[in-house]
């Protein structure tokens, strides 16, 4: 009896002793639980902390990088599509790619105009005579015509803060994403640093001073393609920049006197074949011009505008020559225009003609205040 008593004090005492020990031991537990969570606690807000700090960083860069563009006496932009110069004064000129082929563009004083050859003239013309290319004035007729890239006449930048402003745009708005870390990523050579905006990702370059590297083309030329390009960005010297607006210059003297403009439609009626009888030394053809302004289109003389009137004259297998005159028309009112071909009486001579076949077209060809243009380009 003693001994079996004397056993189960023992296995008693061993049972009180265990409890405490237990709880001691979950009191650890509890202790390193709440340190782990606190320090990855500590570690996550420092985290983020320093994925803010890193993205208030890269924001001021490309705050920097715009605000160099802006300031940019001129640059030189060039994607897929585009290969043009911009100057602060106001000067747009290069070449886009239209129809597989590089064709010079300008734009001044707020207009874009195009260097168009003979054969893209006869397409927007719906011609085939056409033997002389134009500098040709881009408005919602011709630009429909074109098609990309110059559904966004209107939109090209006027000049690199104009372009700075869209950049700025693009940056400030609520779904363009900064990196949260300082990591530079190779492109094309150079450190950068992105941005994505819903156009694609806006880039500037790593290194101080910050400069805007490339930009998603529809910030240039916003059109229907529906896979954004981007195209990269230079700064100018001040030499390139003084050559770029000399060259605008000549550009404009040399549209100057003779751009088609396709904001006006002509109805041409032609009366009948050319008088040849009159006066054996003279043909003279004759049609019924109407000049009207084609719908969205606003030119900027929209009363009184001069026409090239054209009239090609022969027999039946015979050409016996051409003639052109300029008149100056109302638009909105029907008249008639005419033009002469002289010495035709060799032609003529011997040959028992009763009647004389003609074609004829019309077109509208404004001038530009050269003058007026070139001085605007000054800064």
């Amino acid at each position: 009896m003693d001994g079996k008593a004397v056993t189960r004090q023992v296995l008693e005492v061993g049972g009180s002793n265990r409890a405490p020990l237990e709880r001691s031991s979950a009191r650890r537990a509890v202790i390193a639980g709440v340190l782990v969570l606190a320090v990855a606690g500590a570690f996550a807000g420092w985290r983020m902390h320093t994925a803010a700090g890193h993205r208030a960083t890269q924001q001021a860069a490309f705050e920097q990088a715009a605000g160099a563009l802006a300031g940019a006496e001129g640059v030189r932009y060039q994607d897929g599509t585009f290969d043009v110069r911009i100057t602060s004064g106001g000067a747009f000129t290069g070449t886009a790619v239209l129809r597989s082929t590089p064709t010079p563009v300008m734009r001044v004083a707020g207009e874009t105009y195009i260097e168009a050859s003979a054969l893209l003239v006869n397409a927007l013309t719906d011609s085939s005579d056409e033997t002389r290319g134009a500098w040709v004035h881009v408005g919602p007729f011709a630009a429909a015509r074109l098609e990309s890239p110059f559904r966004a006449y209107a939109d090209l930048p006027a000049s690199p803060t104009d372009l700075a402003d869209r950049v700025r745009r693009e940056l400030g708005a609520g779904t363009t994403t900064f990196a949260g870390d300082l990591e530079r990523r190779s492109y094309q050579g150079t450190d950068v640093w992105e941005a994505d905006t819903a156009l694609g990702p806006v880039r500037i370059t790593a290194d101080a001073p910050h400069r805007v590297f490339t930009v998603p083309s529809q910030l240039v030329a916003p059109d229907d393609r529906s896979v954004s390009t981007e195209g990269t960005i230079d700064v100018l010297d001040a030499a390139t920049v003084s050559a770029t607006n000399g060259e605008v210059a000549d550009q404009v003297r040399d549209a100057s006197p003779r751009v088609l403009d396709l904001a006006y439609a002509i109805a041409l009626e032609q009366e009948s074949g050319p008088d040849c009888f009159t006066d054996p030394a003279v043909c003279t053809a004759a049609s019924t011009a109407t000049v009207s302004v084609r719908p969205g289109e606003s030119p900027a003389d929209a009363e009184r505008v001069r026409v090239t009137y054209s009239a090609t004259m022969g027999t039946a297998g015979r050409k016996i020559g051409s003639c052109t005159s300029s008149p100056v028309l109302e638009v909105g009112a029907p008249e008639t225009i005419s033009c002469e071909h002289r010495n035709t009486a060799r032609a003529l001579r011997g040959a028992d003609v009763l009647s004389y076949e003609m074609t004829s077209k019309a077109r509208v060809f404004t001038s530009l205040d050269a003058t007026g243009i070139i001085a605007g380009l000054t800064p």
